[in-house]
């Protein structure tokens, strides 16, 4: 998934940069809503490797467009957004007692090693060290 996001979102740059790009207030409406239906059907499936051409579907929008659009409407490829969510699931699941191996698994990462490289990025320290923080060890 975060090959494909990263391809329509080269494709998306290119376009925006070298396309026509007109804007209709109705649309954006329709878009904002349309991209709303993603990142509900992203929290509610975070633990699946969803791909662009899923989401694309649920919307009935071009690859293309959807990533572009979305990253519009949030900030953040729908991948690295997915993402952000499983990190978020998996600190609610550390902070209750859940081992690592564990969390990774029912977050949907490829496996704790996966899991730890991503955590350790997006805040700084491993899921052991999180979980001993909440658990006050």
């Amino acid at each position: 998934m975060a090959r494909q996001a990263n391809w329509w979102a080269a494709m998306g740059m290119l376009f925006g940069r070298y396309g026509q790009c007109e804007s209709d207030p109705a649309q954006t409406r329709r878009e904002t809503r349309k991209m709303e239906q993603v990142r509900e059907y992203l929290e509610a499936n975070y633990e699946r490797d969803i791909s662009v051409a899923e989401l694309a579907a649920l919307v009935g929008l071009s690859r293309y467009y959807l990533t572009r659009a979305f990253t519009r409407e949030f900030g953040l490829l729908p991948h690295a957004y997915a993402t952000q969510v499983r990190l978020l699931a998996a600190k609610r699941m550390l902070a209750s007692g859940e081992n690592a191996a564990t969390v990774a698994a029912a977050v949907g990462f490829y496996d704790q090693s996966h899991l730890n490289r991503l955590f350790k990025r997006a805040y700084g320290i491993t899921p052991g060290v999180y979980a001993g923080l909440k658990l006050g060890h």
